[in-house]
């Protein structure tokens, strides 16, 4: 046992000073493949076809030349979205947790952040405080969290930073099959889904300003995804808890006006509603 928990500890060490998984993975093997969702690109096309026969119309015969894909933007679910970290003359637990990275990298998540002793970094990294005052939820001293590649899909597509575990890959592969393109007609909408809803809206409960609020992003997204596609209205879909915060956005955050005029409909994959 001592010379297994000396092994570990040395595999831990040399992952932190290489920072990369591409050098040496010994995790590998441990990491869930995903299944496929066709057996062969054979497959794939005949899928995709027979689709785009049910229903995409045949040059655009049905609607007539002014067709237009509707804009789509995607809202994954809860832990369904890449969080990247940097440090900062943070505090920590112990001796191997590092107190400044000045790089991003992957805190949700990557294989690294659960080996022995590495782990209580993680933990002290990706914990929140809660401010019962304004209802906000902060990071802790010298932790910044970003969400990246925001209105893109580079946060959505694969859960982790090895891209073992897949998450909206293969649909928007499939969307894109059928015309759709990236920062154009199809969209992500992701969000630290460690804070909450308190944290989505533009001010908390005493009136504290919100200096990055999602719900604002979001509208945004929506006005822009609208206006690039020549007034096409934009339809929304999410996963899981991703409902609830389209819900609250739909219902609290926007007018009815406002949905009128941008949105087409809203699409809840096994929504968390109830």
């Amino acid at each position: 046992y001592l010379l297994l928990l000396l092994a570990l500890v040395l595999l831990t060490i040399f992952c932190i000073v290489n920072g990369s998984q591409t050098v040496f993975d010994p995790l590998r093997p441990f990491v869930p493949d995903t299944r496929p969702l066709f057996n062969s690109d054979d497959e794939r096309i005949e899928f995709e076809s027979s689709l785009k026969s049910k229903y995409i119309p045949n040059n655009h015969k049905r609607f007539g030349s002014n067709y237009t894909l509707t804009p789509y933007i995607i809202v994954p679910s809860m832990v369904g979205s890449v969080i990247e970290a940097r440090l900062e003359n943070t505090l920590n637990p112990h001796w191997l947790c590092p107190k400044t990275y000045e790089s991003w990298f992957y805190l949700w998540f990557d294989y690294y952040s659960f080996l022995p002793l590495v782990s209580d970094c993680w933990t002290w990294n990706v914990a929140m405080h809660f401010n019962k005052t304004s209802g906000f939820n902060y990071n802790r001293q010298g932790v910044y969290t970003r969400v990246p590649d925001w209105g893109g899909v580079g946060s959505i597509e694969y859960l982790d930073s090895a891209n073992s575990i897949g998450l909206w890959n293969d649909t928007i592969k499939m969307m894109q099959s059928f015309g759709y393109e990236v920062n154009q007609t199809l969209f992500g909408a992701p969000y630290d889904w460690r804070a909450g809803p308190n944290n989505f809206f533009d001010r908390g409960h005493d009136g504290t300003i919100n200096p990055d609020p999602y719900y604002y992003n979001l509208k945004q997204l929506i006005e822009y995804a609208y206006k690039v596609n020549n007034g096409t209205k934009v339809a929304l879909t999410s996963l899981s808890e991703g409902a609830i915060t389209v819900l609250l956005f739909l219902q609290q955050y926007v007018t009815q006006e406002w949905k009128d005029k941008h949105i087409a409909y809203f699409v809840s994959l096994d929504g968390a509603i109830g």
